[in-house]
């Protein structure tokens, strides 16, 4: 059970890292540094 949460807990950070990468390259696109 505890792998599954930890799986699940990696792919919420995963797609939030995505959504705040795509957010910002679509409004600052000078805020590429990483």
């Amino acid at each position: 059970m505890f792998r599954v949460i930890s799986i699940a807990v990696l792919m919420a950070v995963y797609i939030g890292t995505s959504v705040v990468n795509a957010v910002s390259k679509g409004s600052e696109s000078f805020a590429s540094s990483g």
